[in-house]
């Protein structure tokens, strides 16, 4: 990949360089077609028209062209000192109008005129709002000029034509990128990925959201009752131990297994749990880790908290916290590890996040409402599924992505409420209607 990318200058590096997650998918993507056309013995590593022409990427094919015509510039300077290169007529822009997801087969391989698009830029300004390429300002649909951020989805003209997009669409390409489609400049951050021919945008005039923290409880949040996928049939069962609740096979939840499916995908992330995750060094650790760094921001692998070498629950209200990965605290005082976890990200890691930027998710109500007292937002999961072996106090097959979503304040499942001395209930008939509290 590093070869490929210096053929292709900076285009590859924007390209691959947008986020982890992008940086991933394309890292993997990548890999697999090149060392598949490499194995057939066909291409040379770094020969990358025979590689686009094996794998028939459109991607590689852009870098082929640019890389030729970089080395056909090169070979013009040289016999003129002057650097006078004439450079060839650029075919006109395709007319063509912005069009949805739905509407394109991102590889199809079709000609200039028939496709749409362009490569990928990233902004080079640390996400800060930036204007389009040859062009002073971006425009809004009331025809005034902008050089302040847009919001999601608003109507915007599409850098370098005069299609105009709103949201997730692909705009057409120009000729510096060569016809490969791109992102409207207020879409959504990933709506690129297999939507358009290069999924980063040209220009991004949506500002980045403030950073948030995303902390999960482990035991019937991440994963479900151990073995029983006959009843939870969306869980995995894993071949790791799991020494919760009795022990079994580490299952993980649907929302153990796609945090990428959620907003924390875009969060930093962390755990906050009574449990000890299996114990000091144990593989049902390792498997966390590797799920929650897959597509959140995950600050540190290691371990802390009053359990970090085994069982030793207690009240975290005094747990020394160095890391976004806590073990052992006592339900209700898990927000005192939060607020310590932010202490630590602002002091060791320069990373600042308001209090009304963090959400918990739990499967328990008494982990709950105690966040409210730090002006923190957290919500309870595994709500249709409760076992009823507990009194239906923890969950049974665990957290789903569905529930975990971006909104303020403290979500109680239904039929579980607080009484005015703060003590927990709950209705197995979800009859009490205290779902927010």
């Amino acid at each position: 990949l590093s070869q490929i990318c210096q053929l292709g200058t900076a285009i590859c590096l924007k390209a691959f360089a947008r986020d982890a997650m992008v940086r991933a998918l394309f890292a993997a993507a990548a890999l697999l077609r090149l060392s598949t056309a490499a194995s057939s013995e066909e291409c040379a590593a770094s020969d990358l028209g025979c590689l686009a022409a094996a794998t028939q990427d459109p991607a590689l094919e852009l870098l082929q062209r640019r890389g030729v015509r970089a080395a056909q510039a090169l070979a013009a300077a040289k016999q003129d000192p002057e650097g006078n290169v004439d450079e060839p007529d650029a075919p006109p822009p395709p007319e063509v109008e912005a069009r949805t997801r739905d509407d394109v087969d991102p590889y199809a391989q079709e000609s200039p005129e028939e496709v749409f698009g362009a490569e990928s830029r990233k902004s080079e300004n640390k996400g800060e709002p930036q204007t389009y390429a040859g062009e002073a300002a971006w425009r809004r649909e009331d025809g005034q000029e902008h050089t302040m951020a847009c919001s999601m989805g608003d109507h915007v003209q599409c850098p370098g034509s005069n299609v105009w997009c709103s949201g997730n669409q692909c705009c057409p390409g120009v000729e510096e990128t060569e016809f490969l489609s791109f992102p409207c400049p207020s879409s959504s951050p990933y709506f690129g990925v297999g939507a358009c021919q290069i999924p980063t945008k040209i220009a991004d005039c949506v500002p980045p959201p403030e950073p948030c923290l995303c902390t999960f409880d482990i035991d019937r949040t991440l994963t479900g009752v151990q073995g029983a996928t006959d009843q939870c049939p969306g869980n995995l069962l894993t071949d790791v131990n799991d020494t919760a609740y009795g022990g079994g096979i580490l299952t993980l939840s649907d929302l153990g297994q796609d945090i990428c499916g959620t907003f924390c995908s875009d969060c930093y992330v962390g755990i906050v749990t009574a449990g000890d995750a299996s114990g000091f060094m144990s593989q049902e650790r390792g498997v966390l880790i590797d799920q929650l760094g897959a597509c959140g921001k995950l600050p540190s692998q290691n371990w802390c908290g009053p359990s970090f070498l085994g069982e030793g629950r207690s009240n975290c209200s005094d747990a020394e916290v160095n890391s976004t990965l806590v073990v052992g605290c006592s339900d209700a005082t898990k927000q005192f590890a939060v607020n310590k976890m932010l202490d630590w990200l602002k002091t060791k890691r320069d990373i600042t996040i308001k209090a009304e930027r963090v959400w918990h998710f739990d499967d328990r109500a008494m982990n709950t409402k105690p966040f409210e007292d730090f002006g923190y937002n957290a919500r309870m999961v595994s709500c249709d599924s409760r076992d009823m072996f507990m009194g239906g106090r923890v969950g049974s097959c665990g957290g789903t992505a569905a529930e975990v979503v971006e909104e303020p304040g403290i979500y109680l499942c239904p039929g579980f409420y607080f009484d005015d001395n703060g003590e927990v209930h709950y209705n197995s008939t979800g009859e009490t209607d205290a779902t927010a509290a």
